[in-house]
């Protein structure tokens, strides 16, 4: 990857979903990727086709190192996708108490979360990212 952007590689191309290659990094919690990208000047908060971030991605994922790096670098803790769902609502609806903690210190919003005690076993709202009511 360091090669490609050292050829002058576009650092911030979507593919078909709108994801970039920062994004593809954050789902997977690939944060030595996500530094060098960040290095190259990657874009902290372009959003995908479902207008989410590398931060809300990487928080549903509890991937605690690469949410810690992308908010050094900047990243907005209160961008919401279209369902509106910011980083923090991400990491309590996925159970993600590491990456809960760390943004729970940021000046964060949350909508209200169902408790896990009053989730069903497989209604959309139940099992869909962030779970909110």
């Amino acid at each position: 990857m360091r090669m490609l952007l050292e050829a002058l590689a576009a650092v911030d191309v979507k593919d078909n979903s709108g994801a970039t290659a920062l994004m593809h990094a954050s789902v997977q919690g690939h944060d030595g990727a996500m530094r060098v990208l960040l290095e190259a000047g990657a874009a902290v908060d372009l959003i995908d086709n479902d207008t989410q971030t590398a931060l809300i991605i990487a928080s549903m994922g509890g991937h605690t190192r690469a949410v810690r790096l992308l908010l050094e670098a900047g990243s907005a803790v209160n961008a919401k996708d279209n369902n509106g769902m910011n980083a923090l609502t991400a990491a309590i609806g996925t159970d993600n108490l590491d990456v809960t903690r760390l943004l729970g210190g940021r000046r964060t919003t949350a909508t209200r979360i169902i408790p896990l005690w009053l989730r069903c076993s497989g209604c959309w709202p139940c099992t869909g990212a962030g779970a909110r009511l």
